[in-house]
């Protein structure tokens, strides 16, 4: 299993953009669903526009995951948020705000059962992430168009989970690098010049 990259800073320009994106996606999803502009509903709203970007998070990594273990990977470690799965020792091990961990919002690890995986199975498994995120957004679209959010609080859930989704999607395509690890745009550049690894990594 060959070691992580070595740690980087974070990658400012896109945390911004990421961080206006998600500002300007809450705003817009809250001004569109019909909510009372009072503190009860911005509290509300907040706390599950915060349970939203958690999902969308980790719907992106089961999508690694689940191509990834498709492609004929092997389960090496999951981490979305403060959660964190690995196997260790052959077992399962599932830790909250583990400190000392990776330092990463979202990170999905897989291993190759063979030693030199092909180049279609490190798209196969870099792909997942991005096609979760879009799917997902793809899905919240058409639910909205199609009238079945009929309160207030679903239309928003609906349409920020949809904008939410389309970020992260979106931008894990952009060819970067943050906290030494590669976004999924940069590892699909990196699989076109054909260069292997032994393990891979999905953010």
């Amino acid at each position: 299993m060959a070691e992580l990259p070595a740690p980087e800073g974070p990658n400012l320009r896109m945390r911004l953009a990421s961080g206006l994106f998600t500002i300007a996606a809450f705003a817009g999803s809250f001004a569109g669903s019909g909510l009372r502009v009072r503190p009860i509903d911005g509290l509300a709203s907040v706390a599950i526009a915060a349970a939203i970007l958690f999902a969308s998070i980790v719907a992106h990594e089961l999508g690694h995951l689940v191509a990834g273990l498709g492609a004929g990977y092997s389960f090496d470690f999951f981490k979305s948020g403060p959660l964190t799965v690995s196997r260790r020792e052959g077992k399962l091990h599932v830790a909250f705000l583990e400190r000392g961990g990776i330092r990463a919002i979202g990170l999905a690890s897989v291993v190759p059962r063979t030693p030199d995986p092909s180049r279609r199975m490190r798209a196969v498994l870099v792909l997942g992430g991005p096609l979760a995120s879009l799917s997902i957004t793809a899905a919240g679209v058409v639910f909205l168009a199609a009238g079945g959010a009929g309160s207030p609080w679903s239309r928003f859930s609906a349409a920020f989970l949809a904008a939410h989704s389309f970020l992260t999607g979106f931008l894990n395509l952009v060819p970067y690098r943050s906290s030494g690890y590669p976004s999924d745009g940069l590892q699909l550049l990196e699989i076109l010049k054909k260069r292997q690894r032994g393990s891979a990594r999905a953010r």
